[in-house]
């Protein structure tokens, strides 16, 4: 289940028993919809997090390497507009240069286009 008040317009969710994803519109998210029966939010799913939607994204992803220069695959960091998204095999979290102090713990795709736009004022939109 998903919460109402975790949407915005053209955020990514996924209706429970279906694989295809779908972009949240104004009438999924208003009152009115709910009120018509148009949509129970009980019957969609937040999308998990990957790798292969932050590049979706635009994010670029560089792979860090051990000393002796081979591929580490628990430490991948993925860029776009100074956020900085880490995966160490357990989760992402974003760091930032807005500011260094803060790090946030990623687990959906909605969480990170609504921290996206907070933090940038820009949509975050499929390539």
């Amino acid at each position: 289940m998903i919460n109402q008040n975790e949407l915005r317009n053209n955020n990514w969710i996924q209706r429970n028993g279906l694989e295809n994803p779908f972009m949240v519109n104004a009438t999924f998210i208003s009152p009115i919809g709910v009120e018509k029966g148009v949509y129970n939010y009980e019957d969609f799913k937040p999308i998990p997090l990957t790798g292969e939607w932050l590049i979706k994204f635009g994010f670029k992803k560089y792979i860090f390497g051990s000393e002796e220069g081979e591929k580490n695959d628990k430490c991948n960091e993925y860029s776009k507009d100074r956020l900085t998204i880490m995966d160490w095999g357990d989760g992402f979290v974003m760091n930032n240069a807005f500011s260094f102090d803060l790090r946030v713990q990623l687990k959906t795709v909605h969480q990170l286009q609504n921290l996206f736009f907070a933090l940038t004022g820009k949509e975050l939109l499929i390539k």
